[in-house]
């Protein structure tokens, strides 16, 4: 009985696990073609000043 009961759960986990692959696979698919569409630009630089010390920084920004 128990080892009915724990084959059950096996496949019931794994039967979840890939539903759950596919929908983020689907979504990332959906998200990646979004994404091009509005794509500005993966990479910026930029200048701040650092306001605890007050110095001159340069920042790099990479969008993925």
């Amino acid at each position: 009985m128990q080892d009915n009961i724990s084959k059950v759960m096996a496949y019931s986990a794994a039967g979840i696990w890939v539903a759950d692959l596919g929908i983020v696979l689907i979504k990332a698919c959906t998200m990646n073609r979004a994404y091009k569409k509005n794509k500005t630009g993966a990479l910026s630089i930029g200048s701040y000043i650092e306001p605890t010390t007050e110095t001159p920084m340069m920042s790099l920004y990479l969008n993925f």
